[in-house]
């Protein structure tokens, strides 16, 4: 994971300013793991797109939930996210993880329907990996916040 690539979707943007400007609070709760962040023809990673709104080649149906205390703040400007794996999940080729968020409070009564809404707030891409199914996985994934 250290050499992973690691993108704020335009989404996650607009999210961020819509919550220091309308009130508009969000987490990022949940994760997916995926195999499209990869070059094909050298598997090394590739630069995340920014105008992803869902994270290509998904090993999961919905995103799952981070566990609480997985994340950590590791200095005025990164999230560490530490997210194992389990033998037999998420087996097979990987190469991406996207990170959800989810609002979580409005300020504004009439953005009451929006609380509950996910959206990919992040993309970390890394050089293809291929998980044996007993094999156990503790990805540590590095945010920066800006």
């Amino acid at each position: 994971m250290a050499n992973a690539n690691t993108r704020t979707t335009n989404i996650g943007a607009q999210k961020t300013g819509e919550q220091l400007t309308l009130g508009r609070c969000f987490m990022v709760k949940y994760f997916m793991i995926g195999s499209g962040g990869h070059d094909p023809s050298t598997n090394l990673a590739i630069v995340p797109d920014p105008t992803l709104t869902e994270l290509p080649s998904p090993k999961f149906s919905d995103p799952v939930l981070i566990p609480t205390g997985s994340a950590y703040q590791v200095g005025p400007r990164q999230t560490q996210y530490r997210i194992t794996l389990g033998a037999g999940v998420a087996s097979g080729a990987m190469s991406s993880v996207g990170l959800y968020a989810e609002i979580v409070s409005v300020v504004n009564p009439n953005d009451a329907s929006l609380i509950g809404t996910k959206f990919l707030y992040a993309v970390m891409n890394f050089n293809l990996y291929n998980k044996p199914d007993d094999e156990p996985r503790v990805l540590t994934l590095t945010l920066n916040n800006v």
